[in-house]
């Protein structure tokens, strides 16, 4: 048994799962559109280190398939799921990586302090210890809504993956009915992709 097998299915708070699919999908779709406006950063002339250009690439190009996801909700197959499950789990990671990364950055290179006038009372002025706790706390509170996420989506394609073998379904991964020869290139790594995903998790759920 795989370790994934082991990962529990999870409840929606009494939801149906695919209400918790969809709202995770949209707020990651919202989040996931900084990456444009990171982008713009080029015509601005702020730099960018290599981080932040993985950041703001991985953040567009991981839309399209959020977007398949949402389209496809309401008649939702194995292989469209496939990758929004590896996607978002990848994410997730990645997320919290980069919460990292930059918050050290900033505690390390920014400087925070500031200097007190005489005469001014700074006794109703918040602290540094209390500003940088209310960070870690927010950061902490936004990686366990992602995680629960990560979950519901896991627990979603679980159930899908269970349905589609009991009912003897086809889990969408027929080339030759698709026709993608003559698809364009795009649409054509699109399903490789999803293919991909898929075979990573056969055998694991």
């Amino acid at each position: 048994m795989s370790i994934l097998q082991k990962i529990p299915s999870i409840n929606c708070f009494g939801l149906p799962l695919y209400l918790g699919v969809e709202l995770a999908l949209g707020i990651a779709i919202l989040n996931k559109m900084s990456g444009f406006y990171g982008l713009l950063s080029i015509f601005t002339g702020h730099p960018l280190d290599l981080s932040q250009w993985i950041f703001y690439f991985f953040s567009i190009l991981i839309i399209p398939f959020y977007l398949n996801g949402l389209k496809n909700i309401l008649k939702p197959k194995v292989i469209n799921f496939a990758p929004i499950l590896v996607l978002f789990s990848v994410d997730t990671l990645i997320s919290l990586w980069f919460v990292i990364y930059f918050a050290l950055e900033w505690l390390l290179n920014e400087d925070v302090k500031f200097e007190k006038k005489p005469g001014q009372d700074y006794s109703k002025s918040a602290s540094e210890n209390f500003e940088f706790g209310w960070i870690i706390c927010t950061s902490i509170i936004i990686q366990a809504v992602r995680l629960y996420s990560t979950l519901v989506i896991f627990s979603f394609y679980k159930r899908l993956l269970r349905l589609t073998t009991i009912q003897g379904e086809d889990v969408g991964i027929d080339d030759i009915e698709l026709d993608l020869k003559n698809r364009n290139i795009i649409e054509q790594n699109f399903y490789k992709i999803q293919i991909g995903c898929y075979k990573i998790l056969k055998g694991k759920i």
